[in-house]
């Protein structure tokens, strides 16, 4: 084999080993952020191992002398001799909970400190490893006198590890489980075959044939390792929480596109034309300016064009679902897309009838208020009094075939009407253009169809708020179901207890009763027609002349105000944390992420910190009801305890 082909094979390894490390660190990033659990601490150990092992595979070409090539070799076994211990952690922290062991427990802890020996060993001695063999292409290191022991570790670890796995595909009990399993057993080996030192076999001396034969074999190997390490990262994920099979391969799929093979393409390309250059005769800097700029754009492109695809290969049986989803996100408009599509309707008609006052009115829980004006302001406000509406609803209700707009004194008012033309959602006002008595027809023509468009935007909008208040209710149930709590065990975690609060039934229909009246605190039929407004601290505030919807809210406020901490605000702090989740989420009325934020939390915490601050609400309404004092509570709470 020519040394051209080996040099050949050798840049293939180095961009392949490249490639390989990317993915690894960015599948530490990747699972480390969706879940930190005992399966994936031991996954990620198991994963910077292999890490540690490739970046010196990468190093090692490049090293300019003897002493420095040992350096390196001998920094790999940071990774190599920590492999083992990784593997048998992996299996233990999956099957713990079905298949417990405590003899399995301390061949974990005993594996660990093992591997901490070796490491020693291969750092400061030769009694495991020896001095470097240098040669082109495969330096490495002798065998000490007790690289024979590593091996029967090695191999007996990872055989104790596909016991382990075995054992657990005859406990599982359902196909879907046997089939993860399956998954978790075709990758286990993969690294660990990979990252052993195979060449501490070899003699001092080789060949072109047995050199390139090597680095063939390495390349395929590297190649078949990314491919198990990746299926390993989405069992792991797995059993690191419960989103179902199509949302973690689709997560992953996304994040390995617009990560890792981005930058593997950049790496690829930085290789390349640190060689390509002087053959083509360019400047590097000028060809890698080049090749960037194109290859970023290029993979853009593709990963817009890919992901789609990718999304129909996962959700095979759910096609017409994930089109209703991608078509409901581009449809869907928040409350300032809807302004200010109004707000264009209504300067285009303004425009077409030489107007220069107008507005749109909805209304909202029997309440009508501007949406969005042109002009003076305070006539449309002036105009939407209970006095005027009382005369023009009645007026502009009665059948007009000549006109959508009727003349109502000061303004021209056409309606907006729900669909079936049977309940008035909102108006639209024009303010009359001077000289001009009535509205001709070639006018009429011109503006209606964009009064159609506006009535059927305040549809939308009455719409999507349901939409909208139906989801701010499942998501907390979402979140709950994502957490690891509960159902872990069944799957083979040991996730702990959960620490729910014990409460009775009537404790947990007053709890959900609160949701929803915050939910809806600045409005909604769930504060409207809410059971707490039986409270007898609500009827107090209605019998000094406060609308029971105000009478509501005051008490509301006044049961989070004792929440609050004495002294100066802080937003990160533990003893303000449920009263600044209410006070931001419910008072001011941020989003979920925003909160979130604000007070440096993941939003699964935040939703289980809310359920705690909504159930600390509904104790304090409970014990305004019942008249006991937080004072008297604590006290009781104290002699129950010396009790």
């Amino acid at each position: 084999m020519s040394l051209q082909w080996i040099g050949l094979l050798s840049f293939a390894n180095l961009l392949f080993s490249s490639a390989l490390i990317i993915v690894v660190f960015s599948l530490i990033i990747y699972i480390l952020a969706n879940a930190r659990n005992e399966v994936t601490m031991s996954f990620t150990i198991l994963l910077a191992a292999v890490m540690v092992v490739y970046v010196g595979d990468v190093v090692v070409p490049w090293a300019t002398s003897q002493v420095s090539t040992q350096r390196w070799l001998r920094l790999q076994w940071l990774g190599i001799a920590y492999v083992p211990a990784a593997y048998l952690h992996i299996t233990d922290a999956i099957f713990k909970t079905t298949l417990p062991s405590s003899q399995r427990r301390a061949a974990v802890i005993g594996s660990y400190i093992l591997s901490t020996f070796l490491v020693t060993l291969a750092a400061f001695s030769d009694l495991l490893v020896g001095p470097v063999i240098y040669r082109p292409f495969l330096s490495v290191l002798k065998a000490g006198p007790l690289f024979l022991f590593f091996v029967f570790y090695y191999i007996g670890t990872v055989t104790y590890g596909m016991y382990t796995i075995y054992k657990g595909y005859a406990h599982a009990m359902t196909p879907v489980a046997r089939r993860r399993i399956v998954y978790l057993g075709l990758a286990f080996t993969a690294p660990g075959v990979a990252v052993f030192p195979y060449l501490v076999f070899s003699n001092s001396s080789s060949n072109a044939y047995t050199t390139g034969l090597v680095l063939t074999v390495n390349l395929v190997g590297t190649f078949i390792t990314a491919t198990m390490i990746i299926l390993m990262a989405y069992v792991v994920t797995y059993y690191s929480g419960v989103m179902p099979d199509r949302m973690i391969r689709r997560n992953m799929m996304r994040f390995l596109l617009r990560g890792p093979t981005l930058a593997a393409l950049l790496i690829v390309l930085t290789l390349t034309i640190s060689r390509l250059h002087k053959v083509m005769g360019i400047p590097r800097d000028v060809l890698w300016v080049f090749a960037l700029a194109t290859a970023t754009i290029i993979f853009q492109g593709l990963v817009h064009w890919i992901e789609p695809i990718i999304d129909r290969l996962i959700y095979t049986q759910d096609r017409q679902e994930l089109d209703w989803l991608a078509e409901l996100n581009e449809r869907l408009l928040t409350t300032s897309d809807l302004r200010q599509f109004l707000t264009n309707v209504l300067l285009y008609t303004c425009e077409q009838m030489r107007s220069d006052n107008g507005f749109i009115a909805v209304v909202e829980e029997d309440e009508w208020h501007v949406e969005v004006t042109y002009g003076q302001a305070a006539s449309a406000l002036n105009f939407l009094t209970a006095h005027n509406l009382a005369q023009v609803l009645p007026k502009i209700m009665q059948p007009q075939n000549t006109s959508p707009f009727h003349d109502c004194n000061d303004f021209w008012i056409a309606p907006l009407w729900a669909p079936g033309k049977k309940l008035i959602i909102g108006l639209f006002g024009i303010a009359p253009p001077p000289q001009m008595a009535e509205v001709s027809q070639e006018i009429i023509d011109q503006v209606e169809p964009y009064l159609r468009k506006a009535e059927a935007a305040v549809q939308d909008r009455y719409l999507q708020v349901g939409i909208f208040s139906i989801v701010e209710d499942i998501m907390p149930t979402i979140a709950q179901l994502q957490q690891t709590h509960g159902l872990r065990g069944q799957l083979g975690l040991d996730t702990g207890s959960a620490g729910t609060m014990p409460a009775s039934e009537r404790q947990r229909d007053l709890i959900k009763l609160v949701h929803e009246a915050l939910s809806h605190f600045w409005g909604g039929p769930r504060l409207q027609q809410s059971p707490l407004l039986n409270l007898r601290a609500v009827n107090e505030e209605i019998a000094n002349g406060k609308h029971p919807t105000r009478a509501l809210q005051s008490v509301l406020l006044q049961a989070i105000e004792q929440l609050r901490p004495e002294g100066q605000r802080h937003m990160t702090t533990s003893e303000w944390l449920l009263y600044n989740i209410l006070e931001l989420k419910f008072i001011q009325g941020k989003k979920v992420h925003e909160v979130a934020r604000r007070l440096a939390m993941s939003e699964s915490d935040l939703y289980r910190k809310q359920r705690i601050a909504i159930a600390e609400v509904a104790r304090i309404l409970q014990e305004m009801e019942t008249g006991t004092s937080p004072k008297e509570v604590a006290e009781d709470k104290e002699e129950d305890t010396a009790l």
